[in-house]
């Protein structure tokens, strides 16, 4: 699986826990570049890429 998302974009909605959280999780160690969207900024913060791999990138929230 790995060999078809790396490198890709994948947006994810809900990203803050469950299985969004997971899916998140997996697709950046597999090499892809996620969006993470969710309504708990605080969770969301938590969980960012940014404290996953070190070339990831943060970007501000939108509110």
């Amino acid at each position: 699986m790995s060999d078809n998302i790396a490198g890709k974009v994948i947006v994810i909605t809900g990203a803050s826990s469950g299985m969004g959280e997971a899916a998140a999780r997996h697709l950046a160690a597999n090499g892809a570049k996620v969006v993470l969207a969710a309504r708990r900024l605080d969770r969301i913060e938590e969980l960012s890429p940014a404290n996953w791999n070190s070339r990831a990138k943060k970007l501000p929230p939108y509110r």
